[in-house]
């Protein structure tokens, strides 16, 4: 059955979210938790061997040369965290009702649970191996646009980042997050929809299942963040959803997404097909190559 046909027709019967939660419950969790128990030993390897390479200092030197709002205006002490999912699936809806925020889901940067964050350790490890290969060192510099929770951090910093940056809307993520409380001065709570600006640029820019969320009208603001920090020599690696649900309200075709891209200097390159297939195979738990298009983009 057509995935967009499925997700319409039991969001309009509103079973969706119903649905959605029993089947991450009964089939993706008991399958991340099998593959947390072996990526936790991986990384517990890689520590083993790995010199840490981030400085702090580095990072709370990094600043914002434009004015920005900050997160999503909501009062976090009035949330409660474990009921936040029975309430969508209560609603069966994501959408925080704040306007300027409607593809914004509070839900989504608050994903802490271990099965879940391991998830991620085959991504990071990709988007590390690319860096290091293309880049010819074995330390790189990132920038993470819609961080969540903080899950890539945790692995990057043991994987080559020398210096790492990560920039979410949601203050819920930096209110329960342990990995952001841990290490606050990596993270930095904004407005995505807002241009961003540290005068510098990364090796890697990198954002995942973010542009879906963000206004259309504030599209090629969020490009203008990605292109800022890009350089002829840096990389952009991300993926943005192709199904359109009540919070993804920025949905496309990747020609279309080529095109925004263009219109900002970003372009495919030799190398684009083969990145976004090594990424696609390491896709975490909350998409893969069937719900997104990935993307692997230069700067000219």
């Amino acid at each position: 059955m057509n995935l967009n046909f499925l997700r319409k027709f039991t969001q309009k019967t509103g079973i969706y979210y119903r649905l959605a939660d029993f089947y991450l419950r009964t089939v993706v969790k008991p399958k991340y938790e099998r593959i947390a128990k072996i990526n936790r030993l991986k990384l517990e390897e890689i520590k083993s061997k790995s010199k840490v390479l981030l400085s702090r200092e580095q990072a709370l030197s990094i600043k914002n040369s434009l004015s920005n709002s900050g997160g999503i205006p909501i009062a976090v002490d009035e949330i409660d965290l474990t009921n936040l999912n029975l309430d969508i699936i209560k609603k069966e809806s994501r959408k925080t009702g704040i306007q300027n925020f409607e593809g914004m889901a509070l839900n989504d940067a608050v994903a802490v649970e271990k099965w879940k964050h391991f998830s991620f350790f085959d991504l990071a490890m990709t988007i590390s191996q690319i860096a290091k290969l293309y880049f010819g060192k074995e330390s790189f510099s990132i920038l993470e646009l819609g961080c969540g929770a903080g899950s890539m951090f945790e692995y990057f910093k043991v994987m080559g980042a020398s210096l790492y940056i990560g920039l979410d809307g949601n203050p819920l993520a930096f209110e329960h997050s342990p990995i952001i409380s841990r290490n606050s001065e990596f993270f930095k709570l904004v407005n995505l929809q807002e241009e961003i600006n540290f005068s510098r640029p990364f090796d890697i820019i990198y954002t995942s299942e973010v542009l879906e969320h963000i206004r259309e009208d504030y599209t090629d603001i969020f490009l203008s963040t990605i292109s800022n920090h890009m350089d002829k020599d840096s990389l952009f690696l991300g993926t943005i959803a192709l199904t359109r649900m009540d919070v993804h309200i920025n949905v496309h075709p990747k020609v279309w997404w080529l095109h925004k891209f263009r219109e900002h200097g970003l372009y495919q390159f030799e190398r684009s097909a083969e990145m976004e297939t090594r990424i696609a195979m390491s896709s975490p738990y909350n998409w893969n190559k069937n719900t997104s298009h990935i993307f692997a983009l230069k700067k000219r």
